[in-house]
C-alpha cells in the first residue's frame, strides 16, 4: 500500500508542531511535555538503504545491516 497519507501518523508523531492543537503528551506526569515520539526518516533510495546516520549525520536513524556489506555507511566506505 503505497500513496498520499500513508505515514502521516508518523510525521505527526515525530515532531510535536504537527500534533492537533492543544494537545501535550506527559506520561510521566513530570510536567515536561514530549516534543516528540522518535525520529521518522525514508532512506535515500532502495538500493543503497542509507539514513542520515549511515551518511554521517547525528540525531537520525543509521541502519546496521547483517551482514555489514548490506548498507554502506560512511564508516564502511571510507575503509
Amino acid at each position: 500500500m503505497t500513496g498520499y497519507g500513508v505515514d502521516d501518523y508518523l510525521h505527526r508523531a515525530a515532531d510535536s508542531s504537527n500534533w492537533p492543537g492543544g494537545l501535550k503528551y506527559d506520561p510521566d506526569n513530570s510536567g515536561n511535555p514530549l516534543s516528540s515520539l522518535g525520529v521518522h526518516e525514508h532512506w535515500n533510495d532502495p538500493v543503497s538503504k542509507q539514513y542520515s546516520g549511515n551518511l554521517g549525520r547525528t540525531g537520525g536513524i543509521e541502519l546496521v545491516s547483517v551482514p555489514d556489506t548490506l548498507v554502506k555507511t560512511l564508516k564502511t566506505v571510507k575503509n
